[in-house]
Parts: C-alpha cells; sequence; structure tokens
C-alpha cells in the first residue's frame, strides 16, 4: 500500500491556503447566520433541487477537456422507475481499457449526475475511457436501498452495452464511495457483471461513525454531525447501520473483491475508514493502493482552483485507471 501519512491532522487548525480557508469561513458563518440551511431543511427541498446542487463556476473549475463529449441517456430496469445517466466519452476510446461507472457523492441526499463533471471529463480524457456518472435516487424520499440498487442497475445497463475488453471500473467520491464500494459487494453476492477495478475518493466505509478521526477531526469541512444527519437520512432507522451493504469496513468477508485505490484526505473526518479498509483487504489479499493526500479537506476533488492537491490527485487517479489493461 502507499501510504503518505506524517501526521493527523486533527483538532482545529487546519492550512489549506488563504481561498479554502476564506470559503470555509464564510460557510461556518452563513451557516450560523442562517444563510446556508441546515440538513434538515435541505432535505426538504424537491429531490430535483437537490440532484442539481454542485460546487461549479469559473471560480473552482477551470475548463473541462474540450476532445470530450457529454451525453445523456435513460435507463429502464425492470420493476423500477427508468432514471438517467451521463455519459463521458472522449474523442478516441481505447477498447482496452475500461469502462468507468462513476457514482456521486452528496451525504445521500444530495448532488446529482452532472455535480462531478470535473473529475468525471478529465478521467474520460486522461485514461482514453468512457465514464459514465449515474442519476440515482437521493434519500430522505428514497431510503437505502435505493441508490445502491440504481447503482447496480446502471452496472448491469453497462455490462450489457459494454464495447470494452478490460471490463468495467467503478469510482464513487464520499457516499458515492460508499455506495461503490457497496456495489462491489452486492454485485458479488448476487454473482452479477464482474467488476475489474474500485477506486473510492474519501469513502463513507463505516456508518457507525466510530473511527479515531470521526471523533477527533474539528477543522474545517465535513462535520461528524452533518454525517449523523445524512446516516439518519439514508437509513430511516429501517435499517442497521453495521449492514455490510451500508458499512463496508464491516463486511466479515471481503475475499473476492477487485483490487482498488482508496483515495482519503488528511483533513477529514472519513479518513481512518479508508486507511482501515485498505488494510482490510489487503489482508484478505486484495490488490489496494492506499494514498492519503495532506493538506486536503474532505470534497477537494471538487475544489481544483482552491485546493492545491487536487490536479496531482486527479493525476493519480487516471494513472490508476490507465493501468489497468486486457490481456
Amino acid at each position: 500500500m502507499t501510504n503518505n501519512i506524517k501526521k493527523p491532522n486533527v483538532g482545529t487548525k487546519t492550512n489549506f491556503g488563504w481561498r479554502l480557508d476564506l470559503m470555509f469561513g464564510l460557510v461556518d458563518f452563513f451557516t450560523r447566520i442562517g444563510v446556508i440551511p441546515p440538513i434538515a431543511q435541505v432535505t426538504r427541498w424537491p429531490m430535483k433541487k437537490r440532484q442539481a446542487m454542485t460546487l461549479g463556476g469559473p471560480l473552482i473549475h477551470p475548463p473541462l477537456p474540450s476532445r470530450v463529449k457529454i451525453t445523456e441517456e435513460t435507463i429502464s430496469p425492470l420493476n423500477a422507475d427508468p432514471f438517467s445517466v451521463r455519459i463521458f466519452t472522449p474523442d478516441v476510446v481505447d477498447a482496452s481499457r475500461p469502462t468507468v461507472l462513476f457514482v456521486h457523492g452528496g451525504g445521500w441526499i444530495a448532488g446529482g449526475m452532472t455535480s462531478s463533471d470535473y473529475l468525471c471529463s478529465n478521467v474520460a480524457d486522461g485514461v482514453d475511457a468512457r465514464v459514465i456518472s449515474v442519476e440515482y435516487r437521493l434519500a430522505p424520499e428514497f431510503p437505502f436501498p435505493a441508490g445502491l440498487e440504481d447503482s447496480y442497475a446502471a452496472l448491469c445497463w453497462i455490462a450489457q452495452n459494454n464495447s470494452s475488453a478490460s471490463g468495467i471500473a467503478v469510482m464513487g467520491d464520499s457516499a458515492g464511495g460508499n455506495l461503490a464500494a457497496a456495489l462491489c459487494l452486492l454485485s458479488k453476492q448476487r454473482g452479477g457483471p464482474r467488476i475489474v477495478h474500485q477506486t473510492l475518493i474519501y469513502p463513507v466505509l463505516d456508518a457507525t461513525l466510530q473511527s479515531d478521526s470521526m471523533n477527533s477531526y474539528t477543522g474545517g469541512g465535513l462535520k461528524r454531525h452533518e454525517l449523523v444527519g445524512m446516516v439518519a437520512h439514508y437509513l430511516q432507522g429501517n435499517e442497521s447501520p453495521e449492514n455490510p451493504l451500508v458499512s463496508p469496513l464491516l463486511a466479515p468477508d471481503v475475499s473476492g473483491l477487485p483490487p482498488a485505490f482508496i483515495l482519503t484526505a488528511d483533513s477529514d473526518p472519513l479518513r481512518d475508514e479508508g486507511k482501515l479498509y485498505a488494510e482490510k483487504l489487503s489482508a484478505a489479499g486484495i490488490s489496494v493502493r492506499y494514498l492519503n493526500v495532506l493538506n486536503a479537506p474532505h470534497g477537494f476533488i471538487s475544489l481544483p482552483k482552491l485546493c492545491k492537491p487536487t490536479a496531482g490527485a486527479v493525476t493519480e487517479i487516471i494513472s490508476e485507471l490507465r493501468a489497468i489493461k486486457s490481456s
């Protein structure tokens, strides 16, 4: 495993650079005075409005790669409502590289298939492969396992229509990393499509929220109390947070899962569970690469103009996926 942890960045002091520090300061201020709504209020917004929530614009994202075409299609799975996918296709697709199914973050309650255009388009461009982002149903209207089942339906749809000789890789960030990891477990359980690789970006892997970093980090960005609310909306009291499809870190058997690249942010309450999952997979004989990014908060991949480590981390993701080729 690759591990560049030097010193856990816990407590209240973080130094992300003045732009990001200013953004977090403004977010905290506007939250305190009620301009930015709490999670309980956000979840009362219509799902379509929450799916459109994204960090974007020229202050945060550079222009998207010009050679990547973005299209959308509708999937109509059996016994379920149709949903959309967003497809990122580079000018030249290398059929020896895997098609990538991307599952977005947003705490299971927000975000949509357009939330991560920067990451998806740059991965498509850098890997010369299609990236497909899924518009899964959100909680609280559609609690567990709705989002996971939508992701599985997208996986099956890709398998039926995939021309890549290297198969299908999955990738997700935050709650999407949770769904991507759970998708690997679910497909294994059901004898579903083979997943050749999983890229988990600062994933939620233990919904019991008991890791050391979860209970000690109080700096800028994601907070434990926010995750408590997100998990509650996702599970609705109807499912145990210890279910392995909710908390992949607690899965009793991870043998036979695909190779993994797990990327964590050092200044993130989710940091330790990513490391623990990497160690668990490695102990089960799974090929794992683990990278902890210093001076980075949760969600930094979505902040390329504000967070210096973002470009390098995206390059690492691209390099990992480019290494997957058909024999």
